[in-house]
């Protein structure tokens, strides 16, 4: 017999914040895999699939001989498209995406790296690109946010905003092995999840065992960080969008007073209930969602346009 769970832990994950609820389904995941357990000798193979890591006494405490393959080098691309099986297998597809947009393969490619490529699971490791986004580009024959349009990441900008911290320390830090293997790591800090749930990834490697994290791509920075605009600046996409859209036009023709003023209007018009807690540290946040806001669009423009 073989066993393939996919999404373990979407159950928990959609109860995070709702206690009574997450204990129903983390009791319930429990007695599934104690009975599970209790056929061994009829499983050949077995694999569990999720996006975060829940510890063993939460729910696997029947299973006792799990192996977490999350970080090991052996299966770093497991679980994408590398980029010689992009080349290898889907020409096709890239030669169609290359004729909707009016230009050649390689730059076909290049857009599809920028926007979809950049995960690695471990260090050293190849370029993993997103499966799903990069089969609805080549099938639709245009970029767009297709996974992170598909994912919920309610709880991830909840957490984020509930951490009271400077907002650049999470796209930009050095953390250990462990901790990125952390389970329950939202009981704690978002960092663990992040990465766990793709909207962080390693990038470089400071030391045995000690990753610099940061965002993979295109696609999450810019849906992350439209996110975080909702939250943090109370404004519809729209109203944000162009606000941003405006400052950096400004700053390009080198209108400094401008963009000062057009920041000032937007920044004026954020209620003020949200910073009575720590002033400094959100307006410090709320410009920098707006200047990456404006630097996503920047990108997306070249990512997207026909």
């Amino acid at each position: 017999m073989v066993i393939l769970v996919d999404e373990y832990d979407a159950p928990l994950v959609a109860h995070l914040h709702e206690e009574s609820e997450y204990d129903r389904k983390r009791e319930f995941l429990n007695a599934l895999y104690v009975n599970l357990k209790e056929c061994d000798d009829y499983i050949r193979f077995a694999m569990l699939t999720g996006v975060s890591r829940f510890s063993k006494m939460t729910v696997f405490s029947g299973l006792n001989n799990l192996d977490d393959i999350s970080l090991d080098q052996e299966y770093a691309a497991i679980c994408g498209i590398t980029e010689q099986e992009l080349r290898d297998n889907f020409t096709e597809g890239i030669d169609g995406l290359a004729e909707a947009f009016g230009t050649d393969r390689e730059d076909a490619l290049a857009r599809l790296k920028q926007n979809y490529d950049g995960y690695h699971f471990t260090y050293p490791s190849a370029d993993i690109y997103n499966p799903f986004s990069v089969l609805s580009a080549l099938k639709k024959r245009t970029i767009d946010s297709y996974w992170f349009a598909t994912a919920t990441p309610t709880f991830l900008i909840r957490l984020i905003h509930e951490s009271g911290k400077f907002l650049p320390q999470f796209f930009d830090e050095t953390v250990d092995r462990r901790s990125l293997s952390a389970s329950d790591s939202f009981r704690s800090t978002p960092t663990a999840m992040l990465f766990q749930t793709g909207y962080l990834t390693i990038k470089d490697m400071e030391e045995p065992g000690v990753y610099v994290l940061g965002i993979p791509n295109l696609e999450v920075r810019k849906g992350l960080f439209e996110d975080l605009a909702s939250v943090y600046l109370d404004k519809d996409h729209t109203e944000t969008f162009n606000s941003v859209r405006r400052v950096r036009s400004l700053l390009e023709s080198r209108d400094i007073d401008g963009a000062m003023d057009c920041l000032r209007g937007f920044l004026a018009g954020i209620p003020y209930y949200f910073s009575e807690k720590a002033p400094e540290l959100y307006y410090e946040n709320n410009l920098f969602i707006v200047f990456m806001s404006g630097c996503t669009a920047r990108m997306g423009g070249f990512a997207g346009a026909h």
